[in-house]
Formats: structure tokens, C-alpha cells, sequence
């Protein structure tokens, strides 16, 4: 999916293109990295495989890998649009800390899981 922060000034639309690009690959294809928050999964799928709420928020990275792991393939549809208010460098830095947190918080439980 596609995010976007409408309304925003240059420095916020830079932001959230530093944030997101690594996602966005402009044409529908396989993704490498998806954000669980921004997914669009199958019904079937999801009431198969709920999302895990071992460590709250941040289990998307735990629900992502495991998904991986069972063979399922993640793709990047531009059509898909998600809207989000953005709230300046207080979200940023919010963001940055808790991207970290995930990180760590993933590798405690999986230690395989890679980038962690």
C-alpha cells in the first residue's frame, strides 16, 4: 500500500518519503518489507493466523516473519492508498524509538529473525 500524508509541508513529505520508500517500489510487485499497519491481508489468512500479541504494538515484525516462514509472498499494490495524519519530529522521533524497540523485542523472542 501506498502511504500518504496529505496537506504536509516539504520537509514533512520528505519525511515520510525517507519513512516509506523502502517499500514503495512503484509498480505492483513482490515486497521484501511491508508494514503490518499498512497490510491488506486475506480474511481466510488472518482468521488462520492471528496476529500475535506477545509484545503489543510491536508484534507486526513477529506476524510479518512468521508469515514469511510459512511460504506467503508480500506485494506492493500502488492502488492501495493509506491516509496518515502526521504529527511532526515528535512522531519521528516516536517512530525511530519504537522501530528500535520492535527490533530488539522481535530478536528476544525469535532469534532468527533477520535485521533484529
Amino acid at each position: 500500500r501506498r502511504t500518504v500524508y496529505p496537506g504536509l509541508g516539504t520537509v514533512q513529505r520528505i519525511l515520510a518519503l525517507l519513512d516509506r520508500a523502502y517499500v514503495d517500489q512503484g509498480t505492483t510487485g513482490p515486497a521484501r518489507f511491508i508494514q503490518a499497519s499498512n497490510a491488506g491481508f486475506r480474511g481466510d489468512f488472518l482468521r488462520a493466523h492471528p496476529l500475535p500479541s506477545s509484545i503489543g504494538a510491536f508484534s507486526g515484525r513477529l506476524y510479518c516473519e512468521a508469515i514469511r516462514r510459512e511460504g506467503a509472498r508480500f506485494l506492493f499494490e500502488p492502488g492501495m492508498r493509506v491516509v496518515h495524519e502526521y504529527e511532526g519530529w515528535p512522531m519521528e522521533k516516536d517512530i525511530r524509538r519504537n522501530k528500535g524497540y520492535e527490533a530488539i523485542a522481535a530478536r528476544r523472542i525469535n532469534p532468527a529473525i533477520h535485521h533484529s
